[in-house]
């Protein structure tokens, strides 16, 4: 022990040395290692050896046990050398002991005293030599010298060692073997040298290993073997009269029991293995083992790797003369090869092994000098000897080889698949070997001929075919030698054998176990071929062979097939495996029966077998877990009325817990990508149904017997709830037929009582319940407890979504459940055994716990809630760790960010919040109340737990506390607010109660004590040593340098240095920034953290790092990078105050910066435009835009906003420490607001406008050192940068922000407060007074306000009025005078004002020059009709700025007189805008070509056709469909001439390609809706003929390139899908639908998205494809539809334009001829009365069967689309007045959403001419069920949203009356004469905001209460059967 223990030290210690020999520090340690190990010289002169003999220099003096271990752990740390310098002086220091190893003297020690102490020494010192020599090439010759030697003295020595012959018998003289022990310690030692050399082979070339292979061939001579056997003889027959030959018995006796005789046998194995590994480099590379190289030679071809020489045949050649001599040696008997005991025949064999192996390489090499015949004869020979085929080592070979042979000729395979058979056949082997034999013979079938194989399997088979009894021998097979040939005569059997192999008698089988061995490797083999082969049809045919033979032998063979069978699932496909597993399923339910354990253990192994063989990764995989979850619920189904024996059914079930176990707790790593996850997951929930109705409990005997495979199944299996029917209203439970099975009074009292017995607190609760219900219960309890022992107790949580738990008794219950799992668990971590049970895991169970805290599902959060507090009350330290506590810090930021949801985003509610920091997800209902509620039990909960986490660990939770608190990043508009981390810090400064010193303070009342002080001292001092990372600050450095006078200025230049340094470091990074180089925001933020703690900790002038400071967060410019400037800005202002100054002015600079290069809330181009002036869609409202829209705001704004905040209050804290700091304010300012009036001009700018307004008021009210002249520019500057946001167009808002709308009110009540404080700042009798402006700034303020909190609070009223119009007419020409804009939309903000209009408009009579640039003001100018008081002002039209197309278009009407400038100014508006904007008014420019007489809007027409082919297309269409007044083409339209000149002159203008475009379009549009011709003679039909019909046409459609549907010119079809073709119902006509294939591309990016993206990368457009379906009407006039439609995108685009969440679909119609057009179908769409024609009773009714109850996320998420989609429709339906809203005529779709159809009834007519529907809209009792009644969230919403878009639409109601005007003589039914002037009524524009929104409530109200819709839809279901 003690030299073990020491050696190993050492060894450790100079392998250490080693690894660091490389430095100096290495090279002493191996010196001082070397120098312990130099031997104690003998006395002589001068104190060394004498030189006579330099020999005796090391063997001849005696080495210690201590020495020897140094010696041995040098030698093995020699492979670690590095260096060749430390290699060459370790070489020459080993060198001398390796020549001299085998005569070594040792001094005496007890030490040595298993094995002789040479083999060991030998050994490592020539492989430390052999190593250093292969590491380093240039000590190679040495090394290899030193080899040299050492074998001539071995030689030598050999030679003089004492010849003794083998003595057998008798007593040897001591004296004898005292001669001997020389010849004994030779051969121990050449035993650790050949040792070593076979391991460093490689060492040599091929030349020399064959020299030394020849040197050691003539010192292993048969003398020398002979002697060496005579020595050992000697000694063992010897007397122990002496220590040494006491100690060489024991190290015999040793050897032996080492199973390694110490003898010539053991030095010839040691011999051929450096023969072997010699010849292994001639066919492979590597040095692998011989095993591993035979393994690797039955995979890979070719067969050698080409490497060895051409010239190696002499090589070769030599070696197989050894391999030959060894061979002849072993069979020819030789006297030293007499073999005695086991152990030396095993060498003996190994060694055959050992020369059959390398003569095969040989072979392989160069088969004309090592005859493979030779070895073929050698390899039968040996497979003949019963013996030597029972030595598995030997087998093994032999079969290898044979099967690597076969390889290399077919005449050699052809031979082995006769002679293979016969051995298996014969039964000589091991199983193992007679395996090993089937598997080659697999393989060499496996290149051979698919007839042979199947003969081969035959012949196999025929050996499986005996029948029992005596006459088992007659059934031959023909590789069994029988005792008459057919002829009479002794035979071999039709292949033939070398030599006879025994007659039929001689193999009969005597007993069943040999049968047993021999049948079981004929079984293996033929199971070996058909995987080898892997072909389905194959082991298709296998499995049925093998099937026949079970019964024909015993039960023992029966077993083998059936468990050998198993490998035969994987080579086949999916159905061989169905196959194999039917066969088990019957044999295991027959043996079940009968009881045969034999027959049925082996069903169960075979399947373990398949479970275990089968990745998850396999397609069999799921095949296989699909079966046996099929065969667990199968077992006990009484389907049928057949009786069931529970306790067979039991046995039955029990047998396939191990192979499922198997199979889904192998590879669990792997992710499972399953195809039918569904149905496994129905078969694993009523398997374990199943598993609990046969009685498989936890307290059974058969639930504890099983205990283990059911607690890996529960491990991996999911809760027993289903997912898809958690948010269902009926019970999963009641719908399961497993649940039901089994049901009777008496086994409903059985798992009543099983239930009670685990549940006794919940007796009175189980007595109550059904037997589905008890069933599953006592699963759950048996899944779930499993589960928690396992180490996961959290599984019990979703039980509690069913909604059975959640309703009834059974929630208690499972609350039991959950809370004894926790029990359980806590049970095991306390026991404290297992590593799934430590405190990390836990406080994953823990932050799983508190997820479910938070969850929507209040029987979640008991659950939950309970089960933390049991945890945390047992075992406070699991809030110790960060997964646990850094999770229930993010949930309380999530819950609370998820409350704050409800107002930054008042309708589009968020459901699921993510926190990857805290790695956790919680989903929220959308009721705010209960959000709140949950949050508040939930923050009062963690108080409490956190607590008692302190008192157990305060430090630690303390430390967690402040590691949280150091990674934060800023998410969001509110994202400085975080409760997480305001809890961290309110946690952190509790003083625990368990502190004796401070808990015995004394508290005061008026005062609170805590340790805050001393929590942020040390958080503070953590983020020190995170941003410096281990660097040393300049001043820090001198002071830790400082020592006298002179090193003083030394410091002092170091810190200017590293000053210049960094400076330079920012100059870099702004240069890249400036190249827009893509810069990670991490590497700014280093870089500027450690400038800022350089400037904020350094005595020395360090301004130079200042411009980049301040200026690189300014030249990324976003709200991160200011943010964090202005933190770092504010640190080093505080704690240097000398950079103040400095700083602010590098900020001044870069604000005016930002504002002279357009930056942020300067960016002009990002201007909120008109929704007339853009591109309008028919396309469904897409909310993400407007979302994506509202952050691009926010982002652009935010930088400023921020900068803002800082300077504000900046301002106030400095403003009187120094003048020039005021100097720098009133510059900025002014600078600021002379460019205000081109900021921008987005709702969402009003905030940081006002801001920047009361940082200029604060300058001017607080500025002590500016004039009464400086302040009244300034304060003028402020007014009028004021009232520049009220010349634009008033704003509502964008999105749905309340905080935001919030945040403005209180920012305009702040201006005004201090505007009021202004009013005598800055008067001078020498400059006009400023009160008119500022009064006028005070009112638009005051009015302002007022429309926010119309807005803010559509349906409360607030004290707070809006600004009046009496007080603000008499400042109208302030206005003008101001900027005429601001009194222009003075008349847009009071638009029910006769007065206001009248002085709006003489200023503007008066000077119309001054309101060129304003379009808005030609409304006012020109009116509804060319004014008698407007002549001269004309004449600047030419000037004017264009209006929107829609108003453009109305100039060209009569009204207008056909006035030259008012028809050119038409012109010029019009072609400014894009096409894109134009396009959607083509229905309105065509109908002004009635009153065209100029020709204008003709030349317009044909100009804009010729660049843009969508455009004229579309407009020859809807030409085409007003050339006449009936449906039938028989009454022309009196335009119908002007029509067809322009349509024949925009022809005619086409291009070539233009043309042809034009008749390859209208060609295939032809062929299409000409279906419907084909279809008229088939109108009669039935539906299938007609559908075949329109099939049958559409096949015959050829697609054209760049072919298009009228209704989607923005699309390009490159599909058809044939047979979508539908016939729809008409009496007369044929209309039909069908499905196209649709290319699309994406909106382009805006320049400001482009602009706020940091890196200058610009988005590049995107296509993508989707299926529509469109019907071709034909006899039905689609030009009221069209209008419909168009308005419907209208209303789209202005609630766009104020980011309002309304959703409205206005899908595409587009009349192409009289009486025809195209109509796109709403896509996953149903109408509500196909609803009701599929027994759905109501609406309400329809949500919930689709969508889950109502605490569903689904359903949430459908009734807010709802909702929204409801509002939307509901305003619009209102004011067009859409009519005949039955059911037929509203849809729904898939998210919910309900849309409205068929606008034949709008405006002012009514189906019949008879108003049934008098409500403003269609609001029914089951609509308001869905949004949850009248006193509903959701109802209130929608009344807000109903409000808001009413609010927003006013606005525009000028320009939705000029689509309708123009429309007035088209001829459409709708129109009467009072058609416009209703339309404008129903916007009660005489009211104010405020009274507006009333009114909408009040129409809400009125449609809630009116019959009339039910009357009407109840009218439709009498007159159409349309059911609602």
């Amino acid at each position: 022990m003690r030299t073990s223990t020491r050696r190993k030290a050492l060894g450790k210690l100079a392998a250490l040395s080693a690894q660091t020999a490389a430095s100096q520090d290495g090279e002493e340690d191996i010196a001082r290692l070397c120098e312990l190990q130099q031997p104690n010289t003998i006395p002589g002169v001068n104190g060394s050896t004498s030189g006579q003999d330099k020999r005796l220099g090391t063997a001849a003096v005696p080495m210690s046990a201590r020495e020897l271990d140094v010696l041995v752990a040098l030698c093995r740390a020699a492979p670690l050398l590095h260096t060749t310098k430390d290699a060459a002086s370790l070489l020459a220091q080993l060198s001398p002991y390796v020549p001299e190893a085998h005569r070594q003297t040792l001094k005496p020690s007890p030490l040595h005293q298993h094995l002789p102490p040479w083999e060991t020494l030998a050994f490592d010192v020539t492989a430390a030599v052999l190593a250093l020599g292969l590491q380093h090439p240039s000590l190679r010759q040495q090394a290899l010298a030193c080899i040299d030697r050492t074998v001539e003295e071995l030689a030598d020595s050999a030679e003089n060692a004492r010849w003794l012959q083998l003595q057998t018998d008798g007593v040897t003289d001591p004296d004898v073997a005292e001669q001997a022990l020389p010849a004994i310690q030779l051969s121990a030692s050449l035993l650790g040298f050949l040792g070593a050399i076979s391991q460093y082979v490689q060492v040599w070339t091929i030349e020399e290993r064959v020299s030394l292979t020849k040197r050691l061939r003539h010192l292993l001579s048969e003398r020398f073997m002979v002697s060496l056997e005579g020595a050992l003889s000697a000694v063992r027959n010897a007397r122990a009269t002496t220590r040494t030959i006491k100690e060489w018995k024991r190290w015999v006796r040793h050897y032996a029991a080492n199973a390694r005789p110490l003898g010539a046998m053991l030095i010839e194995h040691a011999f051929m293995t450096f023969v072997e590994r010699s010849v292994l480099l001639l066919v492979s590379d590597s040095t692998m083992d011989a095993h591993d190289l035979l393994d690797s030679l039955l995979q890979r071809t070719p067969l050698t790797t080409g490497h060895a020489a051409s010239d190696t045949s002499d090589v070769i050649g030599f070696m197989a003369e050894v391999i030959t001599d060894e061979m002849s040696l072993l069979e020819a008997d030789a006297d030293y090869l007499q073999v005695s005991s086991a152990w030396q025949q095993r060498l003996a064999l190994d060694v055959k092994a050992i020369s059959l192996r390398s003569f095969l390489c040989c072979s392989l090499v160069d088969e004309a000098v090592a005859d493979d015949e030779l070895l073929l004869a050698w390899l039968e020979t040996t497979t003949a000897d019963q013996v030597q085929m029972a030595d598995e080592g030997l087998a093994h070979t032999v079969l290898k080889c044979m099967a690597v042979l076969a390889k290399t000729s077919p005449a050699t395979a052809s031979g082995l698949t006769r002679s293979l058979p016969r051995l298996i056949v014969q039964g000589k082997m091991t199983p193992d070997s007679a395996g090993l034999a089937g598997e080659c013979l697999a393989r060499i079938l496996a290149g051979m001929s698919q007839d042979i194989v199947i003969s081969t399997l035959y012949s196999l088979g025929n050996v499986l075919s005996a029948s029992a009894g005596a006459d088992r021998g007659s059934g031959l097979s023909p590789f069994l030698d029988g005792d008459v040939g057919a002829n009479g005569t002794q035979g071999q059997g039709p292949y033939g054998s070398q030599q006879p192999l025994g007659s039929a008698i001689s193999l009969v089988i005597s007993d069943e176990e040999e049968s047993a061995n021999v049948c079981g490797g004929v079984v293996q083999a033929i199971v070996s071929i058909a995987t080898a082969c892997n072909d389905a049809q194959l082991t298709a045919l296998v499995i049925s062979m093998l099937v026949q033979k079970i019964g024909r032998i015993n039960q023992a063979v029966d077993a083998r097939i059936i468990t050998d069978m198993a490998a035969l699932g994987l080579c086949g496909g999916a159905n061989e495996l169905r196959a194999l597993l039917r066969l088990y399923t019957r044999m295991a339910s027959e043996a079940t029966v009968k009881h045969d354990n034999l027959i049925t253990c082996a069903v169960t192994d075979a399947r373990v077998r398949l479970a275990s063989r089968i990745p998850k990764g396999s397609k069999l995989y799921e095949v296989y877990l699909t079966h046996l979850l099929s065969l667990c619920v199968g077992s006990g189904d009484t389907a049928g009325e057949r009786t069931v024996d529970v306790a067979l059914t039991s046995k039955t079930i029990a047998q396939l817990f191990r192979p499922m176990a198997v199979l889904v707790s192998s590879s669990v790593d792997n992710q499972l990508d399953l195809e039918n996850a569904d149905e496994l997951s129905t078969l694993s929930r009523n398997s374990w149904f199943n598993i609990a109705v046969h009685g498989f409990t936890l307290t059974s005997s058969a639930g504890k017997e099983h205990a283990r495979e059911l607690q890996i199944l529960a491990q991996y299996s999911l809760p027993l709830v289903d997912e898809e029917r958690v948010d269902m209203p009926e019970s999963a439970i009641d719908l399961n037929t497993v649940l039901r099975r089994g049901a009777n009074a008496q086994h409903t009292v059985e798992q009543k009582t099983t239930l009670t017995s685990a549940l006794p607190q919940s007796e009175a609760d189980i007595r109550g319940l059904s037997y589905p219900e008890c069933v599953f219960l006592n699963a759950a309890l048996l899944v779930s407890n499993m589960r928690a022992r396992s180490g996961d107790c959290t599984s019990a949580l979703p039980y509690f979504m069913e909604s059975k738990v959640k309703t009834t008794a059974m929630g208690n219950c499972m609350l039991a459940i959950a809370l004894g799992n926790v029990d359980t668990y806590l049970q095991r971590v306390l026991a404290g055994q297992h590593q799934q049970f430590a405190a990390p895991q836990v406080a994953l169970q823990l932050a799983t716990f508190f997820e479910g805290c938070c969850h929507r599902i209040s029987k979640v959060q008991h659950a939950a809630v309970s089960s933390a507090d049991r945890i945390i009350t047992q075992i406070p330290s699991a809030l110790c760790q960060k997964s646990s506590l850094f999770a229930l810090l993010e949930l309380l930021t999530l819950m609370w960010k998820s409350c704050l949801d409800a107002e930054t985003d008042e309708y589009d509610w968020k459901s699921t919040y993510v926190s990857e920091k805290g790695n956790v997800t919680v989903q929220l209902s959308d009721d705010i109340y209960y959000r709140q509620t949950t949050l508040a039990n939930f923050h009062q909960r963690c108080k409490l737990w956190v607590s008692k986490a302190i008192d157990a660990a305060p430090l630690d939770v303390k430390g967690l506390l402040q590691a949280y608190l150091e990674d934060y990043e800023d998410d969001g508009t509110y994202g400085h607010i975080a409760l997480g981390r305001s809890f961290a810090v309110e946690m952190g400064s509790l003083v625990p109660s368990t502190d004796q010193r401070l808990a015995s303070l004394e508290r005061q009342k008026s005062s609170g004590i805590n340790t805050a002080s001393d929590f942020i001292a040390q958080y503070t001092t953590r983020q020190e040593c995170r941003r410096l990372g281990g660097k040393v600050a300049p001043d820090e450095e001198w002071a830790l340098v400082e020592h006298d006078g002179s090193t003083r200025l030394a410091a002092i230049e170091s810190a200017l240095s590293a000053t210049d340094a960094e400076a330079f470091g920012l100059h870099q990074l702004a240069q890249r920034l400036k190249n827009h180089e893509i810069v990670p925001f991490a590497v700014v933020r280093d870089a500027l953290r450690d400038a800022a703690g350089m400037l904020s900790k350094s005595a020395s002038d360090a301004t130079a790092l200042v411009p980049g400071l301040v200026g690189i967060p300014f030249l990324i410019f976003t709200k991160q990078s200011i943010n964090l400037g202005v933190s770092l800005w504010l640190g080093v202002v505080k704690e240097n105050p000398a950079m103040e100054t400095r700083i602010l002015v590098e900020i001044a600079a870069g604000w005016e910066s930002t504002v002279r290069l357009r930056r942020g809330f300067f960016y002009a181009a990002f201007q909120h435009q008109d929704p007339f002036y853009v591109k309008e869609e028919f396309a469904p409202s897409k909310w993400p835009a407007i979302s994506k829209r509202q952050q691009l705001a926010h982002n652009l704004i935010a930088p400023h906003l921020r900068l803002t905040q800082w300077l504000s209050s900046h301002f106030s804290a400095s403003h009187l420490t120094s003048p020039s700091v005021e100097r720098v304010y009133a510059r900025l300012m002014r600078t600021t607001l002379f460019a205000m009036k081109h900021a921008v001009s987005q709702p969402l700018a009003r905030e940081v406008h006002f801001h920047i307004i009361l940082l200029a008021l604060k300058v001017l009210l607080y500025s002590t050192r500016l004039d009464a002249v400086t302040q009244w520019h300034l304060k003028d500057a402020i007014i009028s940068a004021g009232l520049a946001w009220f010349a634009r167009a008033p704003r509502w808002s964008f999105g749905s922000n309340r905080l935001q709308l919030k945040a403005e009110m209180k920012v305009l009540e702040d201006v005004l407060s201090l505007l009021q404080g202004a009013t005598d700042v800055g008067g001078t009798k020498i400059l006009a007074s400023l009160q008119s402006k500022q009064d006028l700034l005070v009112q638009l303020l005051h009015h302002e306000i007022g429309r926010l909190i119309v807005w803010i609070f559509p349906l409360t009223s607030d004290s707070r009025a809006a600004g009046k119009e009496a007080s603000i007419i008499p400042l109208v020409g302030t206005a003008w005078q101001e900027d005429p804009r601001i009194a222009i939309q003075l008349a847009t903000r009071f638009s029910n004002s006769d007065r206001m209009q009248k002085d709006v408009r003489w200023y503007l009579l008066r000077e119309p020059e001054k309101a060129v640039d304003d379009p808005a003001a030609l409304g006012v100018l020109l009116g509804s009709s060319l004014p008698v008081d407007v002549k001269m002002q004309l004449k600047y039209l030419l000037y004017w700025a264009p209006i929107n197309p829609m108003a453009a278009v109305t100039y060209f009407m009569p009204n207008y007189g056909n006035h030259a400038f008012i028809i050119q100014y038409a012109m010029r508006a019009l072609e400014s805008h894009a096409v894109d904007v134009t396009f959607f008014y083509v229905p309105q420019i065509v109908q002004t070509l009635r009153y065209d007489a100029l020709g204008y809007v003709e030349r317009y027409i044909v100009e804009t056709g010729k660049f843009s082919q969508l455009f004229a297309h579309q407009i020859i269409w809807n030409m085409k469909a007003n050339a006449f007044k009936d449906e039938d083409s028989q009454v022309p339209d009196p335009v119908k001439p002007v029509l067809d000149n322009v349509m024949g002159s925009l022809i005619s203008s086409f291009a070539k390609d233009d043309k042809v475009f034009y008749e390859r379009e209208f060609d295939f549009f032809g062929k299409v809706t000409g279906i419907s011709g084909t279809l008229k003679p088939f109108i009669k039909r039935p539906k299938p003929e007609k559908k075949q019909k329109i099939e049958e046409e559409l096949r015959k459609i050829q697609l054209d390139v760049g072919v298009y549907l009228p209704s989607n010119p923005d699309g390009v079809v490159i599909g058809i899908d044939r047979k979508s073709g539908k016939p729809l119902q008409s009496h007369a006509k044929a209309p039909f639908m069908a499905t196209f294939r649709i290319r699309k591309d994406e909106g382009e990016a805006e320049p400001a998205e482009n602009q706020a993206r940091s890196n200058g990368v610009v988005a590049k457009p995107r296509t993508y494809e989707v299926w529509q379906s469109a019907i071709f009407k034909v006899g039905d006039d689609c030009r009221q539809d069209v209008l419909a439609l168009q308005l419907i995108a209208c209303f789209r685009g202005i609630f766009n334009s104020v980011g309002l969440d309304a959703y409205v679909f206005p899908y595409r119609v587009t009349a192409t001829a009289p009486g025809c057009g195209v109509i796109d179908v709403l896509p996953n769409s149903v109408s509500r009365d196909m609803l009701g024609r599929e027994a759905v009773n109501g609406l309400y009714e329809y949500f919930v069967s689709k969508y889950g109850s109502e605490d569903s996320i689904r359903f949430q998420e459908a009734r807010s689309n709802f909702v929204k989609s409801m509002a939307a429709y509901s305003i619009i339906s209102y004011l067009l007045q859409f009519k005949d809203r039955h059911n037929g005529n509203i849809m729904v779709d898939d998210a919910g959403h309900i849309l409205h159809i068929d606008f034949g009834f709008c405006f002012d007519i009514a189906p019949g001419g008879v108003k049934f529907e008098r409500a403003p809209f269609k609001l029914s009792p089951e609509m308001v069920a869905v949004m949850g009644g009248t006193q509903s969230q959701s109802y209130r919403a929608f009344e807000e949203l109903c409000v808001k878009a009413f609010l927003a639409s006013r606005q525009y109601v000028e320009q939705l009356a000029h689509v309708i005007l123009t429309m007035l003589d088209s001829g459409l039914p709708c129109f009467k004469p009072t058609t416009l002037q209703h339309f404008k009524e129903r916007f009660v524009l005489e009211k104010s905001d405020r009274e507006a929104a009333e009114y909408v409530r009040k129409l809400v109200h009125w449609s809630e209460r009116s019959y009339s819709t039910g009357v009407y839809d109840y009218f439709q279901l009498l007159t159409n059967g349309i059911p609602y």
